[in-house]
């Protein structure tokens, strides 16, 4: 907003507007850092309202079976019931007191909706994957994906949970780039918080993705396999922002992390 002369501050201090609706071109948004807008307003009685959009990042969808037949379909870019809950839960934990869906025609997606408006079943909360080639000089704030995995230097990332119901089976899943679909020689060690999770070869953790996808060189590096680990150690995710460290130890072959996320509810 500033580099494009959008004087939110001033305007609120000003009392010129009643709403404001951040919004990130095109694509759901699950880390779209709201709650620095809702700092700005609530001093002006100005309410914040989040965005869901019916388009997302290129991802499977999620399966706690994590086997090769979960990633066989084509991959989509329209969200899942799952994906627009996390979401909206994520936008309303940073403050936002509503949401708009702009392009979305809701009420022809009766899953979507009934997990809106009840806010329950099971939800995906991701780190927000880039849009073609993100500037922060432009229309989108700088996205934590992709991120190069340098052997032996840990990539770090922050995944927001908008809401943890008690005892809820939860999920951590990566997705990689760039071995070409060789990925035996990987190892990885990956840390939720100060806790490891898993550090050594990632062979029996992982799969490679057979399923193809839309797109031009314009998008993020596709997705080739993903790691997975169930999250059952009571207290090891907090409702809130959790750090995950990610650190290639060995790879035959320069790898990118270009998926994030933490299912719950499966």
């Amino acid at each position: 907003c500033t580099w494009s002369g959008l004087a939110v501050e001033e305007w609120l201090g000003r009392r010129l507007i009643q709403t404001i609706i951040p919004a990130q071109t095109m694509t759901l948004a699950h880390d779209m850092p709201v709650d620095e807008f809702v700092r700005l307003a609530r001093p002006a009685g100005c309410e914040v309202v989040g965005s869901l959009y019916g388009r997302g990042g290129y991802s499977w969808e999620f399966s706690p079976r994590h086997d090769a037949a979960a990633y066989t379909a084509e991959v989509s870019r329209t969200p899942t019931p799952a994906q627009f809950l996390g979401a909206a839960l994520n936008q309303r934990h940073l403050g936002a007191s509503g949401h708009q869906i702009y392009n979305y025609l809701l009420h022809t997606d009766e899953a979507a909706s009934r997990a809106l408006t009840s806010s329950q079943g099971p939800r995906r909360h991701q780190v927000t994957p880039a849009y073609f080639h993100d500037r922060e000089d432009s229309y989108e704030y700088r996205k934590q994906l992709p991120v190069a995995l340098i052997v032996g230097q840990p990539a770090m990332l922050r995944v927001l949970v908008g809401d943890l119901p008690p005892g809820a089976p939860a999920y951590l899943r990566l997705g990689l780039s760039g071995a070409n679909r060789d990925y035996g020689a990987t190892a990885i060690n990956v840390r939720v918080g100060a806790r490891v999770l898993h550090a050594g070869p990632a062979g029996s953790f992982l799969v490679v993705a057979d399923g193809k996808r839309h797109g031009n060189g314009s998008h993020p590096p596709p997705t080739e396999a993903y790691v997975q680990w169930p999250l059952r150690e009571p207290g090891l995710l907090r409702e809130g922002w959790n750090a995950i460290a990610v650190t290639v130890t060995a790879s035959a072959k320069p790898l990118q992390l270009v998926e994030a996320e933490i299912a719950l509810g499966w």
